[in-house]
């Protein structure tokens, strides 16, 4: 699936400081830093409502994402979440004036950031509930310390999992 800022760079040209200019039409919008193109995503939606076509047919389908690649923006914001929770700093560093002119990343606000690590969490715990599937459970409880015989394959299922 295309991202709404692949979208909204094709269909608008950067006029600076959060105004744009649609190339089809010609009108000029203003978009607010982290609100995920809403607004330029909805004049495209209402006025020009075949633009899904029409970027695929010009653009011929995606770029390096559609072969597994990553986006630029995507590689930003795993660079500020890796530098924010490895240094154990506080997510509103990224808002800083001072931490923006130091880094060579692309700013990005502490909403939008705070929305990635939770998309990564959930993404993360889907993932590793996945992998793990069925391989641990609860041992279950024993009233003397002496393991039986027929719950000792409970035991190293829980300890051998999948290996």
């Amino acid at each position: 699936m295309v991202e709404s800022k692949e979208i909204c760079a094709f269909f608008y040209e950067d006029l600076g400081a959060g105004s744009y200019k649609c190339k089809e039409c010609s009108i000029s919008r203003k978009q607010q830093i982290g609100s995920c193109y809403s607004n330029l995503m909805s004049h495209i939606a209402t006025k020009h409502p075949h633009y899904e076509e029409t970027y695929a047919a010009t653009t011929g389908g995606g770029g390096l994402e559609s072969f597994g690649f990553v986006s630029q923006e995507t590689n930003h914001r795993f660079l500020w979440l890796q530098w924010i929770v490895e240094r154990n700093l506080p997510i509103t560093e990224v808002d800083n004036e001072l931490t923006r002119s130091m880094s060579k990343w692309p700013p990005v606000s502490s909403k939008t950031l705070k929305k990635c690590m939770h998309t990564v969490a959930k993404n993360v715990g889907a993932a590793i509930e996945h992998e793990i599937g069925t391989s641990f459970g609860p041992v279950p409880q024993h009233p003397s310390i002496a393991v039986k015989k027929q719950h000792l394959p409970h035991s190293l299922a829980l300890f051998v999992g999948r290996f």
